[in-house]
C-alpha cells in the first residue's frame, strides 16, 4: 500500500471517529477534508485507484457500502441528532469531497471506468443523506453526485440495480426505502416551508436527467 493510500486511510478514520463521537470539529474537519482533496488530485491513477477502493469498501451484499467507506461515515453522522450543527458540517464537507473524487475521475483524468463498479455506493450515500437529512444545505449537495451516477449508467456493472433504485420495483419497500424518484415527488409535493427554490430546482433538474438518460 502507497503512502498516498495510508495517508488517505488515517484521514478518512478520523472522520469516523468525529462522527462516531457526534462532536467533529469543523476546523480540524475541514483541514482534514482539505488534505484529502488534495492528495486526490495529486496522487497517480494506481494510487487513485487505491483511495476509491478505501471509500468504497465491500459490503457483506456486494455493494460498496462496507465499514469504514464514505457510505458508512455519512450513515454513522446521520445517527441521533441529525440537527448537530457539526455533524451538519461534516457531511457538507463529505459531500464537497465525493464531488472533487467523481470530477478528478470524469473532468480531469477520463477514468469513468473505474468509478463505474462504485456507482451503486455513490448513489447509495447520496439517497441515504438525502432521505435521512434535514438541512436543505446538506440536501443540495446530493445533487451533483447523483448526476454523475445518471452520467455514467452505462459504466455500472449492475445496471438493473441502479434502474431499481431509481425506479423501485413491486418487492421495494416505498415507505423505508423508496426509490429516487418517488423521494424527489415526494420532496417536491411537501410544503414549500420545508424547502428552498435551489433544493426544489435541484429535484426538478434531476428527474429531468432521468428522463433524458432513461428514456
Amino acid at each position: 500500500m502507497s503512502d498516498a493510500v495510508l495517508n488517505f486511510s488515517d484521514w478518512l478514520g478520523m472522520l469516523h471517529d468525529a462522527a462516531a463521537k457526534g462532536a467533529a470539529d469543523d476546523a480540524s474537519v475541514r483541514e482534514t477534508v482539505n488534505s484529502m482533496e488534495m492528495l486526490v488530485r495529486s496522487s497517480l491513477d494506481e494510487a487513485l485507484a487505491g483511495i476509491c477502493s478505501l471509500c468504497f469498501p465491500a459490503a457483506a451484499d456486494g455493494g460498496g457500502g462496507g465499514d469504514g467507506g464514505l457510505y458508512a461515515l455519512l450513515r454513522a453522522s446521520l445517527q441521533g441528532d441529525t440537527q448537530l450543527k457539526n455533524l451538519v458540517d461534516l457531511r457538507c464537507e463529505v459531500l464537497r469531497f465525493l464531488e472533487v473524487l467523481i470530477e478528478e475521475h470524469v473532468l480531469e483524468r477520463n477514468l469513468e471506468r473505474n468509478l463505474g463498479v462504485h456507482i451503486l455506493a455513490i448513489f447509495d450515500a447520496c439517497t441515504l443523506t438525502f432521505r435521512k437529512e434535514r438541512s436543505n444545505k446538506v440536501r443540495e449537495l446530493c445533487f451533483h453526485p447523483l448526476v454523475y451516477c445518471l452520467d455514467l449508467r452505462d459504466k455500472c456493472p449492475e445496471r438493473h440495480a441502479l434502474a431499481d433504485r431509481i425506479f423501485g420495483s413491486s418487492m421495494r419497500d416505498k415507505i423505508r426505502n423508496p426509490a429516487l424518484v418517488d423521494q424527489l415527488w415526494n420532496h417536491l409535493s411537501s410544503s414549500p416551508s420545508a424547502s428552498t427554490p435551489t433544493l426544489r430546482g435541484g429535484c426538478f433538474k434531476l428527474l429531468g436527467t432521468v428522463a433524458r438518460r432513461f428514456p
